[in-house]
């Protein structure tokens, strides 16, 4: 249970605050590598069946979609 959760809106951060013993995060690997590689942070691994989670692109619903955007989602 999550007894005092914290927003942060820079990755940077959220390592250094998991860094200062302030508490956990879940964060994609490609993000925290370096830190893993300094030894700055440890990772859990995660079960098997949360290597594929759904991931949503959302925008506001009054925006235009730009053809590039359209390009950028084509690519997943």
């Amino acid at each position: 249970m999550i007894h005092h959760p914290i927003e942060f809106n820079y990755l940077n951060a959220i390592v250094a605050s998991v860094s200062a013993g302030l508490g956990i995060s879940l964060l994609p690997k490609k993000v925290v590598q370096t830190y893993l590689a300094q030894g700055t942070i440890k990772e859990i691994p995660l079960p098997e069946n949360f290597s594929t989670l759904p991931v949503s692109f959302i925008y506001r619903k009054d925006h235009i979609m730009t053809q590039s955007f359209q390009e950028f989602i084509k690519t997943f």
